[in-house]
Parts: C-alpha cells; sequence; structure tokens
C-alpha cells in the first residue's frame, strides 16, 4: 500500500514493562492509532497491552528493541502510514510531547525528528556521559551535530527506511538507523521533550552494560568504516561547513582509496601481514612504509595489516612461528632456555623464529589478502550502483 502525504502512527516496542504499558499506550490513544511491539515480555506486558484494545505484535522469544524496531516499520509501511511515532513503553517518555514532534514532522517530512531530553538533578550520570559519548561518535559517523542521539523519542520518515540493511538488534539499531537514515538523505529535526527518571530504587533497565556496550563499540566501528567509503554524496553543510572531522576524513580516505584497485589492496595485505609477522620489531612500520613505496601498494592497508603483531595476537604468533621454524629446520634451537643463551644461541632462534614468520606469514597473508580483494570487488561494485543511481 502506497503511503499517504502525511499519516503517522504510533510504534512502542516493549519488553517486561507491566506496570507502565497500560498507562503509556491510553496517554498515546489520545493522539494516534497505537501498534504495540511486545518483544518476548514474560511478566504479563502481552496481556496488559491487549486489554486496552491495541494491535499488539508479538514474539515469544526476547530479540532485543532493534529487531522490535524493524518489525514495527515493516508492519506499519505495509499498512499505508508515512512517518512511525516511536517512545518508549517504560513511562519515561511523555505522551504529550507528540503534538511538538509531530509539528516538526510535518514542517520537514524526510527528516529523522528526535527528541531532545531536558536533563534534570535525577538523572543518572551514566546517562549524561553516554549522552556526550554517543553525541560525538554520530559526528564521526554521519558529519551531524545531534544534541541527543540516545534518545529513544523519535519519528521516523518510514519512506526512506525502505531498502536499508541493519546490523543491530539491540540497543545498537538506534545509532545504525540514525546514521544510516543521514546517509539515505534524512535531514534532522530536533524537538525539547520532558523525560520521566524514577527514583533509583523503581527504575527497571533492560541495558547490559558489557555486552550492550560492545555491541555499541562494535556498530560504531562499522559506521566509521562506512563514514570512509565514499559511497555517499556529503551533505551541503559538510561541504560549506566541513569540520576538523569532515577534513580528517576527507584526508584519509585519499590514502584509503590511492592505489586502492582490488589487486592492490590484496598486495598491499599480503606484504603488511607478513612483515607484521617477521621479528622486526621497532623496524616493522619502516620496513612496511618503504616496500609500499617501492612496489607502489596502498600504505593505509598494509600499515593496517602489518599490526597483526600487536597484542592480544602477538604472542601466538611467536609461538608458532618458533614451532613453525623449528620443524623446518629439523628441531634445531627448539628450545627456549636462558641457561644456554649466547649469540649464537640468540642469532640462530632469531633465524628460527624469522624462517616460521615468514612461512606463517604468507599462509596468513594469503587469506587475509584474498579476504581483502573479494571485499573490495563487492565494494566497489556497491559505489558503482552509488554512483549509477
Amino acid at each position: 500500500m502506497t503511503p499517504q502525504s502525511f499519516s503517522p502512527i504510533i510504534l512502542i516496542p516493549t519488553y517486561n514493562n507491566v506496570e507502565s504499558i497500560a498507562d503509556v499506550i491510553k496517554d498515546c490513544m489520545k493522539h494516534y492509532k497505537v501498534i504495540v511491539i511486545n518483544d518476548g515480555s514474560i511478566d504479563g506486558t502481552e496481556k496488559k497491552a491487549e486489554l486496552t484494545g491495541v494491535e499488539v505484535l508479538s514474539y515469544t522469544k526476547n530479540c532485543g528493541k532493534g529487531v522490535a524496531l524493524q518489525k514495527g516499520f515493516a508492519h506499519a509501511f505495509a499498512l499505508g502510514y508515512s512517518h512511525a511515532i516511536v517512545l518508549d513503553g517504560d513511562g519515561q517518555h511523555l505522551a504529550e510531547d507528540i503534538v511538538d514532534m509531530v509539528e516538526a514532522a510535518q514542517s520537514n517530512p524526510n527528516n529523522l525528528v528526535v527528541g531532545i531530553r531536558r536533563f534534570e538533578e535525577n538523572v543518572p550520570k551514566s546517562s549524561q556521559f553516554g549522552r556526550s559519548f554517543s553525541n560525538f561518535w554520530i559526528k564521526v559517523e554521519s558529519g551531524f551535530a545531534v544534541a541527543d542521539s540516545q534518545s529513544g523519542f523519535r519519528i521516523y520518515p518510514l519512506a526512506l527506511l525502505q531498502g536499508i540493511s541493519f546490523w543491530g538488534r539491540r540497543y545498537e539499531f538506534e545509532v545504525e538507523v540514525m546514521v544510516k537514515l543521514f546517509r539515505e538523505g534524512a535531514g534532522l529535526s530536533e524537538v525539547p521533550i520532558s523525560v520521566y527518571y524514577p527514583p533509583p530504587e523503581e527504575r527497571v533497565s533492560h541495558f547490559k552494560a558489557i555486552p550492550d556496550n560492545i555491541r555499541i563499540s562494535m556498530i560504531n566501528t562499522y559506521l566509521v568504516f562506512l563514514r570512509l567509503i565514499p559511497s555517499r554524496k556529503p551533505s551541503q553543510n559538510e561541504l560549506n561547513n566541513p569540520s576538523w572531522i569532515d577534513r580528517f576524513l576527507a584526508f584519509m580516505r585519499t590514502i584509503l582509496y590511492n592505489n586502492a584497485s582490488p589487486s592492490k589492496l590484496f598486495s598491499s595485505v599480503f606484504v603488511g601481514v607478513i612483515i607484521g609477522c617477521t621479528p622486526f620489531y621497532g623496524l616493522q612500520i619502516m620496513l612496511t612504509l618503504f616496500f609500499a613505496w617501492l612496489l607502489k601498494l596502498n600504505q593505509a592497508a598494509a600499515l593496517t595489516a602489518a599490526h597483526i603483531s600487536i597484542p592480544p595476537l602477538a604472542p601466538f604468533l611467536v609461538f608458532f612461528s618458533l614451532h613453525c621454524g623449528s620443524l623446518c629446520l629439523k628441531g634445531e634451537w627448539a628450545s627456549l632456555s636462558l641457561d644456554e643463551f649466547s649469540i649464537s644461541y640468540a642469532g640462530g632462534l632469531f633465524y628460527q623464529w624469522l624462517l616460521g614468520g615468514l612461512i606463517i606469514g604468507t599462509i596468513l597473508g594469503l587469506i587475509l589478502g584474498t579476504g581483502t580483494y573479494f571485499a573490495a570487488l563487492r565494494l566497489g561494485d556497491s559505489r558503482g550502483q552509488n554512483d549509477q543511481n
């Protein structure tokens, strides 16, 4: 079904919010139709939501907020809605702010509308730090200065979401979807909103500090990498008012895409890995730059590959290199003993390490170089398609 010009619907992703979900739904129903996405709740949230009379999309296994939102987006777009108003089911967001959010969305239908939370004294310090930290990385990844990138109160233009693939399944999805919408040409509208944080003893949070922060770090790394791929035309804001981040990334792109054909990247990674596996610590960077210059390779790729010898891989590379060298030399200098240490012993050990390192480096270089070659081919195809579009 084709969406109407402006037809919003409210989506409420929820997981184990039995105490608050009914009140949140009733407040939202005063404004627009509501769909609840029950992300495998086990505390009666689903039944509480159904009693309010709204449509509930439910599945038994908890998959994460990102999955819930993607299911809600697809369902709302299929029903013909143009925009999804998203707020959490824990009662932190106030439905009365929907009016101002919708006004901003109507003024700029292709913008992502984000509610900027007013942080009061009772807001956890971790939330304040998390917001500033996330804002910085969104700026790096998209070029947009966002005031509250962690706010869950948003309005999404559904048409722009069609055809975008996402990796994030949990909280990291909200970072990924924001950056990818900007890459698709969406603008940004920000609206001040209120937020309710209950006393610490009453707070219910499903955010798991270690695994969720690891996922967010991984998605940030992935999105920075995407920013380095020139598959997106820079916005007028980036062209007219480039920040130091934009200038730095433009410089990095120049380095990355000099001698960046798939075959050159294969050779660069192959050479870099071999040098990284040799015992020339302290000279590896100089050697890599020299051979990259001599062979006209991609210096950035070669240097990155040479860093295979940094922790935590270094001890394993040394161990396997020494034993591989020992096997090739039929067991000579296989044992490590300080009691037998001498100049000749050290020289033999170095030779053993060098020989094994060259063999291990060649094997790893072929594997990583081949992977880089096919990744470059795929990225080259996608860049060509984007240029045609």
